[in-house]
């Protein structure tokens, strides 16, 4: 399956066969994406990355298998990257907790991937803003 070939289709079992073998042994390797670009009202040329076949097979897969893992580690405000969940629900949230005065604020974290550290920007109604930064534990 690794072509962009139309033979692809008269062997997609034995391709989709290959595929998983590749995966679980570690032999898999992503294909570069291909590269279009399409026109925009400006006349300018915007570029689109088109993954392989089985790029995005491989990503479905891994979505399917790690979904339900990490969707019960999310607390229920979570909103972000999240199945049935989009960032007009977290506003409308947001907005129904400050208009019922059953919150005093909110807090945001970011997450650096490259670093240990996770930093927290604060706000409360009650409070200045503050930030805190702290040791994530393993």
């Amino acid at each position: 399956m690794r072509g962009r070939g139309s033979n692809n289709a008269e062997h997609l079992e034995a391709n989709l066969l290959s595929l998983h073998v590749r995966v679980h042994t570690g032999a898999y390797r992503a294909l570069p994406s291909r590269r279009k670009y399409i026109p925009k009202a400006d006349g300018r040329q915007r570029p689109l990355g088109i993954a392989a076949i089985e790029d995005k097979i491989v990503q479905a897969a891994v979505v399917t298998v790690l979904t339900p893992i990490y969707e019960s580690e999310f607390l229920g405000f979570s909103y972000g990257f999240r199945p049935k969940r989009n960032q007009h629900q977290a506003l409308d949230a947001l907005a129904f907790g400050i208009g019922s005065g059953g919150s005093t604020g909110y807090s945001t974290a970011t997450f650096n991937p490259f670093s240990t550290r996770l930093t927290r920007i604060g706000w409360s109604a009650s409070s200045n803003i503050g930030l805190a930064t702290g040791e994530l534990s393993g």
